[in-house]
């Protein structure tokens, strides 16, 4: 009876050590996946650091430009116009982006 109990106290503790194991696997997992998305992140970020630093190049552009072509006014609006809609998808893709990684 005793030798029972103690063979089945065996076959627990191995058991045991295998979940133990598996659950250890499983950290390490874990653990791979924190550190790929922190460096998603991070190149996500500077992903969206370059875009606003283009944005605000364009914003620059596009104001400079209007104010030289005077006599073409129709189409330098056209252009601006042009750059406002594209900063405005890059902002909305910032947006994105920021709201994608969080």
């Amino acid at each position: 009876d005793l030798k029972k109990v103690v063979d089945d106290l065996i076959k627990e503790s191995e058991k045991l050590e295998k979940g133990r194991q598996k659950v250890q696997l499983e950290i390490g997992n874990l653990k791979d996946t924190r550190d790929k998305l922190a460096q998603l992140e991070e190149e996500q970020s500077i992903s969206n650091a370059q875009l606003r630093n283009q944005s605000k190049q364009f914003k620059k552009w596009a104001a400079s430009s209007t104010n030289r072509t005077g006599s073409n006014h129709k189409d330098a609006l056209a252009v601006r116009q042009q750059l406002l809609t594209s900063i405005q998808d890059q902002e909305r893709t910032i947006l994105r982006n920021e709201r994608g990684t969080l």
